[in-house]
């Protein structure tokens, strides 16, 4: 298969495309299609797998290859290299043709038998429904005591009630996803992104299991990646316009400030009042430098953000389709 990824326009003759990022799970492929198929007919819709080799090393590039000259209903994607998760995944949501489409991960911790479970969940009205590993079967000490004190601090400073951030299996809209500024390693806060493109969300309880074939790719080195596109995040989707307007609004009352110092000063001297004009024309200029400094941060600040929104072809707003769900039932949590 050519390794060039061609864009794939959505089509109405499939209804849900299955997307899965894949980086040496040979172990792991063909189970996952048996469980897959086991489980995607009971959804009644039309379906599509889009799995994306990862760059690969392990013989999962050929395996798919081959998987994919019996299928009709199989996509393969090859990256040229390993580009990370997030990326994978963005290549398959562009290369999809689904109006919905669902995310897993490939080593079968998640089960694809949920996938229907969501999916009617999401017909309900959602943008997107979130997994929720009620009943993680990691590690405790490696994996799940870093995720619970991860998902408390995101939900803290981003504001988004999710309990299972890093759940890996969801079900969303194309609309939406197609919205979504997937870059880095920002796979992790997809939940963040959807919420701060407005997308109402629902979460249900899914099924984990222990990984039975491969090897993790997550674990405590990661910790600093997610505290950097953590901040990343909080700035891009909460801080940057309140920020913006601080740094400004700040600015300029210190440019006013500035001349006041002067003309407060002159009114002491004109009462007889003794004054170092050296301090003052010090204190003035100073914080006249201060004032132009934050004016410009803010001023840079707000071109930045609005350069990242519009580099992605994206604006600071969203629309939702008519006939979704109403205010009084966003954010249900089974």
């Amino acid at each position: 298969m050519d390794e060039q990824c061609v864009l794939r326009c959505p089509t109405s003759d499939i209804a849900v495309s299955v997307v899965v990022p894949i980086h040496n799970e040979c172990g792991n492929i063909e189970p996952l299609l048996n469980a897959l198929d086991a489980a995607m007919p009971l959804t009644g819709r039309s379906y599509e797998y889009v799995l994306v080799d990862d760059g690969s090393t392990d013989g999962s590039a050929a395996l798919l290859d081959g998987l994919a000259e019996r299928r009709d209903d199989l996509v393969v994607i090859h990256l040229r290299r390993c580009f990370g998760q997030t990326a994978a995944l963005d290549a398959g949501i562009r290369n999809s043709r689904g109006e919905m489409l669902a995310f897993l991960d490939a080593d079968l911790q998640n089960d694809p038998a949920d996938i229907p479970l969501l999916l009617e969940r999401l017909e309900q009205g959602y943008d997107v429904v979130h997994g929720w590993r009620k009943i993680r079967q990691d590690v405790f000490w490696s994996r799940r005591l870093p995720s619970l004190a991860a998902n408390w601090l995101i939900r803290r400073l981003t504001g988004v009630k999710v309990k299972d951030l890093g759940c890996a299996i969801r079900v969303i809209r194309r609309d939406l996803a197609e919205e979504l500024p997937l870059e880095g390693d920002m796979h992790r806060f997809i939940a963040v992104l959807a919420d701060a493109r407005g997308g109402r969300w629902s979460e249900i309880p899914v099924r984990h299991h222990p990984r039975r074939s491969g090897r993790s790719k997550y674990g405590l080195s990661r910790t600093f990646k997610v505290a950097v596109d953590l901040a990343v995040l909080c700035w891009f989707t909460r801080l940057a316009v309140p920020m913006t307007r601080l740094l400004i609004g700040a600015g300029l009352l210190l440019l006013v400030t500035a001349p006041l110092c002067v003309v407060v000063a002159t009114m002491s001297a004109l009462a007889g009042s003794s004054v170092s004009w050296w301090q003052v024309m010090t204190t003035a200029t100073l914080t006249g430098f201060a004032g132009f400094s934050l004016v410009g941060v803010g001023i840079i600040a707000a071109t930045t953000v609005s350069t990242w929104w519009r580099s992605r072809n994206l604006h600071p707003w969203s629309i939702r389709p008519l006939g979704r769900v109403s205010e009084t039932h966003c954010r249900q949590v089974a």
